[in-house]
């Protein structure tokens, strides 16, 4: 690429174990944050912005504040929530990816996960999705 990437080998033996866990998120057509364990996954709906407005689905439709958890082990395609059925290990995934964003985001400002939680608006991404479709026929 024309800017510099950092980073280490992964194939380095004096590079520390890894982590035992991924924390992402998306932001393009749906705002959430995710934190991936060896063998789970849970998803955080952002349902508010930074400002308590409401951040809406794909659609423009209200989100569901509720959890997502999966088996990923068992369920790699994600289609059976456990959250229901697991309420405990919810909470203890959510209080990790918690203190997670809190030790990230210090005292340094807003989360920008909630200053702009989507990226695209449904019509822009759409767009998007359309022109790339019409390009490849």
């Amino acid at each position: 690429p024309p800017y510099p990437l950092t980073g280490h080998d992964l194939l380095e033996s004096s590079v520390p174990r890894e982590r035992t866990y991924v924390v992402s998120t998306e932001c393009t057509r749906q705002a959430s944050i995710a934190l991936r364990t060896e063998s789970e996954k849970l998803i955080l709906p952002i349902v508010e912005d930074a400002d308590g407005r409401a951040v809406p689905d794909f659609y423009g439709r209200p989100r569901s504040p509720d959890p997502l958890l999966f088996d990923v082990g068992s369920d790699p395609a994600e289609s059976a929530n456990l959250a229901e059925s697991k309420p405990e290990r919810v909470q203890e995934l959510r209080g990790f990816l918690e203190g997670w964003r809190a030790d990230m985001l210090g005292p340094d400002g807003p989360d920008p996960l909630l200053t702009q939680p989507l990226t695209l608006p449904y019509e822009q991404f759409m767009r998007r999705v359309l022109n790339r479709h019409s390009r490849r026929r």
